[in-house]
């Protein structure tokens, strides 16, 4: 990995083009055309050049480089040949190079919240989110959409996955609570966490398959997005199936999208429960980070739809 190459190697392998500089003007004293170029993978960047360069790499693509990192002006780099440069068309393992995973385990993480939603007991509750998936597209918006500005999940389908690892969780208290005797809506547990953190999908713009931070500021109030988004399906809900859901169904729906500090009911309580301490599971030690200066004001919302 870039983090780990060391002085006085050469490596011969294969990179992703993060960017090229390359004019007419960019020449040595001896005339030999060189360009700009940043590599990327996970775990960083690397800026220096490619000498006798004549357009052998386009940015976002692979390629195969023989590089020796080096010490220049106090900065790290590394210098590169064009004439030993081999274009890649797919690396091996292509998130060893950009955030994210790949579509079968997306459709497998898919697959798992589905099996879930459709297990649900509760009639009303799995007609509601069987409405979500087919009429509101829930599982487009999840594969779709980034869970976090910055860390490990602000990729698309980051939030799918989030919302997979809090089922999961809340499927152990649900099992707990069961045991115990306790009260309660497993129905409504489902539903909580599959809702919870639909907001995210109100902030899809990335750069190439990653969330661009500078676009934090067009989501603001993500409980309230996820509230909005339960009101629009309660709607549409009511409208396909000619049913009446109860404010109390309603409520209950919502009242799980709240801070946690005013949840009022235990199946909210579980679903937030489980929801941070898959914050733990997919963050690590690295709280979400969400900012404090009027970005995230939870009486405002200013929907965007994504855009690629």
């Amino acid at each position: 990995s870039i983090s780990n190459l060391e002085h006085g190697r050469v490596y011969d392998q294969v990179f992703l083009i993060a960017s090229v500089v390359h004019n007419s003007k960019m020449k040595t004293k001896q005339g030999k055309s060189f360009a700009r170029v940043t590599l990327k993978d996970v775990t960083g960047e690397l800026t220096g050049n490619v000498w006798g360069y004549n357009d052998e790499l386009e940015e976002g693509s692979y390629a195969k480089l023989k590089i020796e990192p080096r010490t220049y002006r106090d900065t790290e780099e590394f210098s590169a040949q064009a004439d030993q440069i081999a274009a890649v068309d797919v690396p091996l393992n292509q998130f060893d190079y950009v955030k994210g995973t790949n579509d079968n385990i997306l459709s497998a993480y898919a697959l798992e919240v589905e099996d879930e939603i459709t297990l649900i007991d509760d009639a009303v509750y799995r007609d509601v989110m069987g409405n979500a998936m087919h009429r509101l597209q829930l599982m487009s918006a999840l594969k779709g959409s980034p869970y976090g500005i910055t860390g490990p999940m602000s990729y698309r389908g980051g939030l799918l996955v989030h919302v997979a690892h809090s089922m999961r969780l809340a499927k152990v208290a649900i099992n707990q609570a069961s045991e115990l005797e306790v009260p309660f809506s497993p129905s409504l547990v489902v539903a909580g966490c599959a809702l919870r953190n639909i907001g995210w999908h109100t902030t899809t713009q990335f750069q190439g398959d990653h969330l661009r931070s500078r676009d934090a500021h067009q989501m603001t109030g993500i409980y309230r997005a996820s509230v909005r988004y339960i009101d629009h399906l309660m709607m549409t809900c009511e409208n396909d199936l000619e049913i009446k859901i109860s404010e109390s169904k309603r409520h209950a729906l919502e009242n799980i999208c709240n801070k946690q500090s005013d949840i009022l009911t235990l199946e909210g309580k579980i679903v937030a429960c489980a929801d941070n301490m898959a914050d733990v599971l997919d963050f690590s030690v690295t709280p979400l980070q969400r900012k404090t200066n009027g970005n995230w004001n939870d009486n405002l919302f200013t929907g965007h739809h994504a855009r690629t």
